[in-house]
């Protein structure tokens, strides 16, 4: 479905691509969170930076600590541990 393999150029994919952002979901590290995960929908992101992906609520997440993307359920990326 998707030819990228990193999460920034994956997400820029899904914007620019004519796919929707908000059907993805990104789970990333949360230290603190149950499990040390967190996950949020594409819907809260409104920026696709260089180093992270910012958020409404004026957070910003680093590609590094994202370990999962799934668009409309299915996962198109899962960070080797």
């Amino acid at each position: 479905m998707f030819k990228s393999r990193f999460p920034r150029e994956l997400l820029n994919e899904v914007k620019w691509k004519g796919f929707k952002l908000e059907d993805c979901t990104v789970q990333y590290i949360h230290r603190g969170a149950p499990g040390d995960v967190m996950a949020i929908s594409g819907k809260e992101i409104t920026d696709i930076g260089r180093m992270y992906i910012t958020l409404r609520d004026g957070g910003c997440i680093p590609y590094h600590r994202i370990v999962t993307i799934t668009y409309k359920g299915h996962a198109v990326f899962i960070k080797n541990r």
